[in-house]
């Protein structure tokens, strides 16, 4: 995301007066919202599938899931699915012994930390996270069953 405030939505900005057709784009670019929940690729782990599911309803209930942003959800559900496996990877400690017998960090908390920054960003790139559904202007949302309320 881009640092400051978010723009403000075209009917705001009708309403104040400070529209600039200069500043209007003639062909804006819009995506069909799907209204219901793809299905997962086959080759995603049952907790990959498990995520993937929960982000396309939350998604489907901002109304902004489409087919142009399924990729992002796929790959968000991958780095769920490793960040999940490297959890359990490291119960038992985040540190291993090498073999000259000095400890070292678990490859698996370096695996857990790169998946839990990317699925941060994703979460809040697509405003999954209470802060980020806050900030970003959705319009009004579809009555269902309040995944982000």
């Amino acid at each position: 995301m881009t640092a400051g405030r978010p723009p403000k939505p075209r009917h705001v900005k009708e309403a104040q007066g400070t529209l600039e057709k200069s500043r209007e784009v003639d062909n804006p670019i819009t995506f069909q919202a799907l209204s219901e929940v793809p299905e997962p690729p086959d080759w995603i782990s049952d907790d990959g599938r498990e995520y993937f599911i929960y982000c396309c309803k939350a998604l489907i209930e901002t109304g902004s899931l489409s087919a142009a942003i399924m990729n992002k959800v796929v790959r968000a559900a991958k780095w769920h699915s490793m960040f999940v496996q490297a959890a359990r990877n490291t119960e038992d400690g985040y540190t291993q012994k090498t073999q000259s017998g000095y400890k070292s960090i678990s490859p698996d908390l370096t695996a857990l930390e790169r998946a839990e920054k990317y699925l941060t960003e994703f979460e809040r790139e697509y405003g999954l996270t209470l802060a980020s559904s806050q900030k970003l202007s959705m319009g009004d949302k579809p009555k269902g069953s309040g995944l982000l309320k």
